[in-house]
């Protein structure tokens, strides 16, 4: 199912950018490289550069460098441009430092807010693949949003989970999920 630039993959309920014939345009190569997987990888390259640049381990003028070293172990891609690599988004140069790892945080807390939320609706997927999100919506919200600011996320995941957030159901989720599509 087409959706502008996007493509509906019912197999796995998920959406992917549609590569043209062509391959992917070099302007969006970065973005189709980067699995869910290696993304947290990515973060934890940015985590511990920025670690080490505030405990004085790391000087501005090598972190280049120490990023293009670090892609390229972490991730297997030796960036060619600062563009293409320490500047590839706008999160330093805009001043946003500290906070990239909450990223890896919501990952966690989103497979285990799914878990529970399979565990209360059986039929979770058949309904999604149906294009019903209806059940999805409404679990949302009687588990997590209705609470907005109101209570510490802490409070609101062992709550709608029974317990607090354990990175292994994130680990759990990957690998079940890279086993089903690369059928390991």
């Amino acid at each position: 199912e087409q959706m502008g630039g996007w493509e509906k993959d019912n197999d796995y309920v998920e959406f992917k950018l549609k590569v043209p014939k062509g391959g992917v345009p070099e302007k969006y190569k970065r973005v189709a490289e980067l699995t869910m997987q290696r993304y947290n990888l990515h973060i934890l390259l940015r985590y511990e550069l920025e670690k080490e640049l505030f405990d004085g381990a790391l000087s501005f003028r090598d972190l280049p460098d120490a990023w293009n070293e670090r892609s390229a172990s972490y991730l297997g891609v030796r960036p060619r441009s600062d563009g293409e690599g320490v500047l590839q988004d706008m999160h330093w140069f805009s001043g946003y430092i500290g906070y990239f790892q909450s990223y890896t945080l919501g990952n966690c807390y989103a497979a285990q807010f799914l878990e529970a939320m399979e565990k209360d609706l059986p039929d979770l997927f058949d309904r999604v693949r149906q294009g019903d999100f209806a059940s999805v919506k409404a679990w949302n919200g009687a588990h997590i949003h209705r609470f907005g600011a109101t209570r510490p996320a802490r409070a609101i995941l062992r709550d709608a989970t029974g317990e607090d957030l354990n990175a292994g159901r994130y680990v759990r989720y990957l690998a079940e999920k890279y086993a089903r599509v690369y059928g390991l």
